[in-house]
């Protein structure tokens, strides 16, 4: 048996190998050190090896699926090696030894099927990238939904190229990534490391993932699939030859390989996610992230879709307006938005029920989700036809339709084959009902007459032999038996009749040629009705397979579906409006809200208070200032999450908003420290700030809080300043700017495109009051001291703070009446020298460290010449 195990273990060396013996899976040597820790288990010992013992541990057969989510979710892979013959077949062949195993599947992060190891809402990706002719590409498959695609990120900068492929591994979250030996892992974050797994370079060749590809889907050439890169076919070909190697050639039924353009979505970058808190909070979790709030999908698939779409939004007017015209047919047609939501509630994951049953991993109930589901489906369809006269349809609803336009005779057949309740384990049989099959009737008929038969021989037996309370009875040791207490054995061993099979402290078991040929009966006939049933239900999945494009068009359907009964059904619930989409460059909403805060706000007794915002190519940057705690950072973020909504496809909570079509969304907003990677809040934040003002265009839009406040007043200013003529000049965004540098507010008069902005703040008796209102205008206050109050800073901390600032102010307009005590001479030479070399510098090509050192050296001359005005 070692020998058989140490065989098997050498070729999946990089696996955890769960050896099956009897109801145990076992692991031996350095697995079962390394599984005990994981698991938390017994480490105990099995033989010896030169001397010493071997370290094994093992988990129940049964219960294996409550122990592999810990050691998937820690990282590892584990090879499930199976008991793959007989004893009969050994028997038939003169075999000695151990009976045959072999792996049957090796379970890796990214290759998961289990519905109790995967979440129901998340997609579970395995992706792979290339890097071929510096042209970095990936390729990504989910092997429980069927999903396949592919994209070229580009050949640019490489600074450029690893920001776009960071930007887009955040969004896609995957569980696992596939690389060539020989790639350079600085293109990927560290953030990502710990789920590489790195390839033979073997396997990224291009003609052998060509050839891949080619043969999967069964075509000599992919120009009738799509258009793709090289690299996009080395990508995917390396997925295919992974998911080869994983499932031991039991291939998942995967959608068409489709290539992705990276100009069809609105980008929103790696650190724009993080900040609008898209899909996780500031803290990681997903409670207060604009998923968790929008999210009332009622379908797995509806929830898995609409969370690509929030990811990545439309960049395409007319996919936005189908979605708007399907929910506003919805709403016009006045129809029970509520009953169809019920109707979708009931309809099961049908992709990863297809993607089991295609990996032969399947059983009874996943045939019995798909064909009731997709009645289900049915029913939704005629439904929704039978309301096509009151109104024209929408032209995607009638593709939608189209799609659900099926001959679902399968499905019905599988129905009318499959008792309500079905066991989960396929070999365990008893999953069809009576009068499906006549074949399987005849045979549980004559089991039923067998076991009565059983019956039938007890009462002969008892009566042969005056014990009334002898039974036959059954267990796995013995099969049938005859059993009589103990004080009966030697009444039985008196008849020949009577075979003695075993004895212990309570009873005597015994069997007869007749009860063992009657057993022998029953076997087979449920051996028989085994098979037959497996032959049914092969043939049901087989058909299921084949039609398994048809099965993922009907899901992509129900779930736009899904998805559009959620809009209308908020349009309802929680006021949200359908804007208005153009290609123009504006930005204007009618009393937008925040979409998070008012569902969390939604139990309390006060109400979100609504703001406008109106941007547009005259009115370009509004400068927004005002305390802290004021509602600043809740305006920025509410703007960019409506339009991330609206090209999402969604309603938006506003009264009325007109929004032009953007690239791309950057948002600053909030910073900490990186302190494992040495990295100051300062640091990072120029690091966003260059990425934005090297990567915008004038028809992104552009979220920026505080910029500068990270390091001293002058340096932050200075910053500050530049940054906004940049994209006032430069760039042109529509941006939105909040600032605590009041002195920022004087560039209206040199910026004709800028405007100022403040949140409205109350003062009463001698405290303050957050109107979170924003108005015209320029706030003359930070009212700093009044927010530390309200923070519960001691008072005698905050008075004091007043005197001092008190005390600033009357020297400040000391200064101010007599400038000619500051007065000091000046080099106008070196300052000359200086400006010279300063207006020498391009803006635009200048990397985040030159514009340090610069910043550094004007802090140098700040320094000299700090107290000093210049005289004229």
């Amino acid at each position: 048996m070692m020998e058989q195990y140490l065989n098997i273990k050498n070729k999946y060396k990089d696996a955890l190998l769960f050896y099956r013996m009897g109801d145990f899976y076992e692991l031996f040597f350095e697995d079962a050190i390394i599984a005990s820790e994981a698991l938390d288990i017994a480490l105990t010992k099995r033989g010896k090896t030169n001397g010493k013992d071997i370290p094994m541990c093992g988990v129940p057969f049964h219960s294996a699926d409550n122990y592999l989510p810990k050691l998937i979710k820690k990282g590892f892979n584990v090879a499930v090696c199976e008991q793959t013959e007989t004893a009969e077949e050994a028997k038939l062949n003169l075999k000695k030894g151990p009976l045959k195993r072999e792996v049957v599947r090796i379970i890796s992060p990214g290759t998961l099927t289990e519905d109790n190891l995967l979440q129901r809402k998340n997609n579970n990706f395995l992706g792979a990238i290339s890097n071929f002719n510096n042209s970095i590409c990936v390729s990504w498959v989910d092997v429980s939904t069927g999903c396949f695609k592919t994209r070229n990120i580009g050949k640019d900068k490489s600074s450029n190229q690893k920001q776009l492929l960071t930007n887009f591994m955040s969004r896609m979250d995957f569980s696992e990534i596939l690389i060539s030996e020989d790639m350079n892992v600085d293109y990927i974050i560290d953030e990502w490391h710990p789920i590489i797994k790195k390839q033979p370079i073997s396997l990224f060749h291009y003609q052998s993932c060509l050839d891949q590809i080619c043969s999967y889907y069964n075509v000599v050439s992919l120009e009738g699939v799509g258009s793709f890169s090289e690299g996009e076919i080395i990508a995917a070909g390396v997925l295919l030859s992974y998911l080869n190697l994983t499932q031991c050639g039991k291939m998942p039924f995967l959608s068409m390989i489709n290539s992705e353009s990276i100009n069809n979505f609105l980008e929103i970058d790696y650190f724009t996610q993080k900040s609008l808190e898209i899909l996780k909070n500031l803290s990681g979790n997903n409670e207060g992230s604009l998923i968790s709030c929008i999210d009332e999908t009622q379908t797995a698939s509806g929830a898995r879709l609409l969370k690509q779409r929030i990811i990545e939004p439309f960049y395409d007017i007319n996919l936005i307006q189908d979605r708007y015209d399907i929910i506003n047919w919805i709403l016009e047609n006045k129809i029970d938005i509520n009953n169809y939501q019920t109707s979708l509630q009931n309809i099961p994951d049908l992709e990863r029920s297809l993607s089991r049953i295609s990996l032969s991993r399947g059983g009874p109930r996943d045939l019995s989700l798909i064909s009731r589901g997709l009645l289900g489906i049915k029913q939704i369809s005629e439904n929704l036809i039978l309301h096509q006269s009151k109104r024209k349809m929408p032209r995607l609803l009638g593709s939608i339709l189209n799609n659900l336009k099926i001959d679902y005779s399968l499905f019905s057949n599988i129905t009318n084959a499959l008792k309500l309740e079905v066991p989960l384990i396929l070999k365990d049989g008893g999953f069809i009902k009576d009068g499906f099959s006549k074949e399987l009737d005849d045979i549980r008929s004559f089991r039923n007459n067998e076991l009565s038969q059983i019956m039938k021989l007890q009462n002969e037996y008892s009566e042969l032999t005056k014990i009334n309370s002898l039974k036959i009875k059954h267990n796995r040791m013995l099969g049938y038996h005859v059993e009589v207490r103990a004080m009966h054995d030697q009444s039985l061993r008196n008849f020949d009749l009577f075979i003695h099979r075993q004895t212990t402290a309570q009873a005597s078991r015994f069997t007869t040629n007749k009860l063992v040929e009657v057993e022998t009966q029953l076997l087979n006939s449920f051996d028989k009705a085994i098979k037959i049933e497996l032959e049914i239900y092969n043939d049901f999945a087989f058909k299921i397979v084949e039609k398994g494009k048809e099965i993922l068009d009907i899901v992509l359907a129900i779930s736009e579906l899904d998805i559009s009964f959620m809009v209308a059904n908020q349009s309802i619930s929680r006021n949200y409006i359908c804007p208005n989409i153009s290609n123009n460059k504006i930005l204007d909403i009618a009393d937008g809200r925040h979409p998070v805060v008012e569902h969390q706000m939604r139990f309390s007794e006060n109400s979100f208070i609504s703001n406008d915002c109106k941007l547009n190519n005259e009115d370009l940057i509004w400068l927004i200032t005002g305390p802290n705690m004021a509602g600043k950072s809740t305006y920025l973020r509410q703007n960019a999450l409506i339009v991330i909504m609206a090209q999402a496809g969604l309603f938006v909570p506003a009264k009325k908003a007109n929004i032009g079509m953007f690239d791309k969304i950057f948002s600053r907003v909030g910073a900490s420290d990186d302190l494992a990677k040495g990295q100051s809040t300062f640091m990072i934040e120029m690091i966003e700030t260059s990425l934005i003002l090297n990567t915008s265009t004038e028809n992104s839009l552009v979220i920026l809080d505080e910029i500068g406040r990270g390091t001293s007043t002058f340096d932050g200013l200075a910053i500050a300043w530049s940054v906004l003529e940049h994209l006032h000049e430069k760039i042109k965004p529509i941006t939105l700017f909040a600032t605590h540098y009041h002195e920022l507010t004087a560039l209206k008069k040199n910026l004709k495109h800028l405007s100022c902005h403040k949140m409205s703040v109350k003062e009463w008796n001698n405290s303050i009051i957050f109107m979170h209102k924003i108005l015209n205008g320029e706030a003359d206050k930070s009212y700093g001291i009044h927010v530390a109050k309200l923070a519960g800073i001691p008072i005698e901390v905050t008075k004091k703070a007043a005197e001092i600032l008190s005390d600033l102010q009357s020297k400040n307009n000391q200064i101010k009446q007599n400038p000619k005590k500051e007065i000091v001479k000046v080099n106008s030479k070196e300052v000359n020298n200086f400006l010279e070399e300063f207006d020498k510098i391009d803006v635009d090509d200048i990397s985040p460290r030159q514009s340090l050192d610069i910043l550094y050296k004007l802090k140098s001359k700040r320094q000299t010449y700090g107290k000093s005005k210049f005289k004229k």
